[in-house]
């Protein structure tokens, strides 16, 4: 065997062992950084976990010291700003929050809305005296109905025949319920002339203004729509509408049979 050969392959071994070695010794510091690492992570947790017991000590032992002030003083200490030494206890405002320095002394003297029908100056509310200070405005919307009545003979747009026809009958209700508040007025007026009467006749003086109850003027409201379809002739048809419906409804709840 060639002797070159020979001294060839102890170089080659020991540069393997010597590779492996460096090997060896990058692992093993590698290990050993991490080891260092790890066990420097489990004292920083461990101090923490220190640090916060003893900081939970030494709340607990302050909030016992301001129960007892509290118990004993009540409630005159204050929290801390923006601080909660109790959950009963509000929040105060931070001093870090900056002031306006421009700040309202006098408040400013605005106008003040009135309605003289509300105010102590105007006297106590009177319906007689009301509809007589205010009875221009019935006249002057008879008079706004009336043109627009001539206004929509003579108009052709259809949009504004429609506007017009709302209007009218937007005035049509109000009227009828302007009748239906006079005639209810007119009714508790008789009632009340009626028990004044009957009172007098029995000898008794009445102390307080007799009040008509709500059903009571119902049924007199009735009487008095029965006593004018009576006197129109319109009795009979309105009563036949009505016997109509009732038995329409009354159909509903009967037993279907084919």
């Amino acid at each position: 065997m060639d002797p070159f050969f020979l001294h060839e392959e102890p170089d080659k071994e020991e540069g393997k062992s010597s590779a492996e070695e460096k090997k060896k010794g990058k692992k093993e510091k590698k290990q050993t950084a991490k080891g260092k690492r790890k066990q420097k992570e489990q004292e920083e947790k461990q101090q923490a976990a220190v640090e916060d017991e003893e900081e939970d000590e030494v709340q607990e032992e302050a909030h016992e010291g301001e129960n007892e002030e509290d118990e004993g003083e009540g409630d005159e200490k204050q929290a801390k700003p923006g601080r909660k030494s109790r959950k009963n206890k509000p929040i105060e405002m931070s001093s870090k929050v900056p002031v306006s320095r421009f700040r309202q002394i006098v408040p400013p003297s605005r106008p003040k809305p009135r309605d003289p029908r509300f105010e102590e100056t105007a006297g106590p509310y009177s319906e007689h005296i009301f509809k007589a200070t205010y009875k221009f405005l019935e006249e002057q919307k008879k008079q706004e109905e009336a043109e627009l009545r001539a206004e929509l003979a003579r108009t052709r747009n259809e949009d504004r025949k429609a506007e017009i026809r709302r209007v009218l009958d937007a005035y049509r209700q109000e009227a009828l319920q302007r009748e239906r508040r006079n005639r209810l007025h007119e009714l508790r007026a008789q009632w009340r002339k009626q028990q004044k009467k009957r009172a007098k006749a029995a000898g008794k003086e009445l102390s307080v203004t007799p009040f008509l109850k709500k059903e009571e003027e119902q049924k007199l409201m009735l009487a008095e729509r029965f006593l004018e379809l009576k006197k129109s002739g319109k009795l009979s048809e309105v009563m036949a509408k009505k016997r109509k419906k009732n038995a329409a409804k009354d159909h509903r709840w009967m037993p279907y049979q084919e």
